[in-house]
């Protein structure tokens, strides 16, 4: 065998043995996108901010220490609800790639079902989406992650937020 081949040989078996070491000792090639804490706005735009729910939210806020979100509707009454995590193992995976996807939390939200003006969502969970940037969070019904393993599984209730502008303009 060749000096050349050898070399090549020993190179891609020092990158299984890394591989296979990094995934045997817990080490996740995944990224993590959490629901920071914060004012939202409703994302303008696209289908799931054209539904009749979406139009009825002013914005929402998220207080990760007091364990609540708050939603202030267009007619300026808020709707208050609690949230708990779900573990980091039962976040979903979303924009594959080809060795890492971007895991994204879920916040379960409480009273079930959420009622937002005439709409009414059962088993309400907000989900961090992917990719990391832009930040997005939706407010939607539990359940499967849509295509493409973004937060909303369209044509299902889906509410985009995104963070509120600090710019005054």
């Amino acid at each position: 065998m060749n000096s050349r081949r050898k070399t090549t040989t020993l190179a891609a078996a020092m990158v299984a043995l890394v591989v296979a070491a990094a995934l045997l000792g817990g080490c996740s090639l995944d990224r993590w996108a959490e629901v920071e804490p914060g004012a939202y706005t409703v994302v303008q735009g696209g289908a799931a901010s054209a539904m009749p729910v979406a139009r009825e939210i002013q914005g929402l806020v998220i207080d990760r220490d007091e364990g609540v979100i708050v939603l202030t509707l267009a007619d300026g009454s808020e709707i208050a609800a609690s949230l708990a995590p779900r573990d980091r193992a039962e976040w979903p995976a979303g924009c594959p790639g080809n060795i890492q996807s971007t895991r994204m939390e879920v916040l379960e939200i409480a009273p079930d079902p959420l009622a937002i003006g005439g709409t009414s969502l059962s088993q309400p969970i907000l989900v961090r989406d992917c990719p990391p940037d832009p930040a997005r969070i939706v407010l939607r019904e539990d359940g499967a992650i849509g295509g493409a393993g973004m937060a909303c599984a369209y044509p299902e209730p889906c509410i985009v937020f995104a963070p509120a502008s600090t710019d005054p303009r």
